[in-house]
C-alpha cells in the first residue's frame, strides 16, 4: 500500500496532491462500499485495534466484494502491527455467504491456526447455525448474542 501511495505507475514519485488523491479516493471506496450495504460507517470504525486485538464489525451483508476488501484491510494490519486474536463481530450481521466463511478460515490459517486467535462474537442465531454447519465452531470461539447479555 506505501508503494502505491508513494509511486505512480509509472514508478516515479507522486506529488502531495497525487498522494492526498490517493487516499481519499481508498476512503470513498471504502465509504461507498459500506453504505452502498446499508452500513454508515467509515473504514476507521470497521476495523479496531486495541493492543494485539482486532476488532472486525462486520456489515449487514457479507458477501464477496465485502470479505475481500476485509481480507486485504486486515492483511495490511496484520503487517503493521502484531495481532495476536481477531474477533468478529456479527452484531449488525444478517447475511453472509461462503466468502464469509472463506474470509474466517483464511484469518484463522493468517494468524497462526491457533484456536483462541479467531473469535465470533454477537453472532445471531440464523449466523450460528451458519458456522455450525460449516465446521466453523471447531476452529473459532463463538459467543452467542443471547450470552453476551448474560
Amino acid at each position: 500500500m506505501n508503494f502505491l501511495l508513494y509511486k505512480n505507475p509509472s514508478g516515479q514519485d507522486r506529488t502531495a496532491a497525487e498522494r492526498n488523491y490517493v487516499t481519499e479516493a481508498t476512503r470513498c471506496r471504502w465509504e461507498t462500499l459500506l453504505c452502498n450495504r446499508g452500513n454508515k460507517k467509515n473504514m476507521k470504525s470497521v476495523f479496531e485495534v486495541q493492543g494485539n486485538c482486532l476488532t472486525v464489525h462486520l456489515p449487514e451483508e457479507v458477501d464477496h466484494p465485502v470479505s475481500e476488501d476485509i481480507r486485504k484491510e486486515s492483511d495490511n494490519i496484520m503487517r503493521k502491527k502484531y495481532i495476536r486474536t481477531m474477533i468478529f463481530d456479527f452484531s449488525e450481521t444478517m447475511f453472509m455467504d461462503s466468502s464469509g466463511i472463506g474470509l474466517i478460515m483464511g484469518r484463522y490459517r493468517a494468524m497462526g491456526m491457533r484456536k483462541e486467535s479467531i473469535r465470533a462474537a454477537g453472532v445471531s442465531r440464523h449466523i450460528d447455525r451458519l458456522l455450525h454447519l460449516s465446521g466453523l465452531h471447531r476452529y473459532i470461539e463463538i459467543q452467542t448474542a443471547e450470552e453476551e447479555e448474560a
